[in-house]
């Protein structure tokens, strides 16, 4: 299921990245969705990342998207293809910091895969401070829930910071 990554080209580095705050905040709110699609769906990592960048191209999207900024492909791709092979290390991670009353059945899959996505970035993008990925996966968590899984999700990251990049936490 995970080797299927390696079908899709891509040229995303995470320590590399340009592209605008804006940009990349847009791009880690589509790696979310496309995460979410791939854990509901029996389609593939290749299929929906390709379906995802038809929709990208088509004139219906870009009017609906002419007031914000698009994604950029290689930033989601990246993304995506960093975070879905490590699905299962990613999620005993998370299971480390959950609070003894959550187990990681319980969490929601929007909501788990919001946590893979920043738990992936704090991982391997090391070039992205610490803070800057907790506020992005923080700003995708408002957008859904409230405050008190937005909480759940500043706890996990910070914990996974304090433990993965500890020199960057003061």
């Amino acid at each position: 299921m995970f080797n299927q990554v390696t079908e899709i080209e891509n040229d995303f580095d995470p320590n590399l990245s340009r592209q605008t705050n804006l940009t990349k905040s847009v791009s880690r709110l589509a790696a979310v969705q496309i995460m979410y699609q791939l854990s509901m769906t029996d389609t593939s990592v290749v299929e929906v990342i390709n379906h995802y960048e038809s929709l990208l191209t088509s004139k219906t999207l870009d009017e609906s998207m002419s007031m914000m900024a698009a994604p950029d492909t290689s930033f989601v791709k990246g993304l995506v293809i960093g975070t879905y092979p490590q699905i299962e290390s990613i999620d005993e991670i998370i299971t480390k910091y959950l609070d003894e009353s959550w187990s990681i059945d319980r969490i929601d899959v929007l909501l788990l895969n919001i946590l893979r996505c920043g738990v992936y970035e704090i991982k391997d993008a090391l070039s992205v401070p610490p803070k800057v990925v907790i506020s992005e996966y923080l700003s995708i968590s408002d957008a859904f829930y409230d405050s008190k899984i937005s909480g759940l999700v500043n706890a996990v990251l910070d914990k996974v910071v304090n433990d993965l990049r500890p020199i960057e936490t003061n």
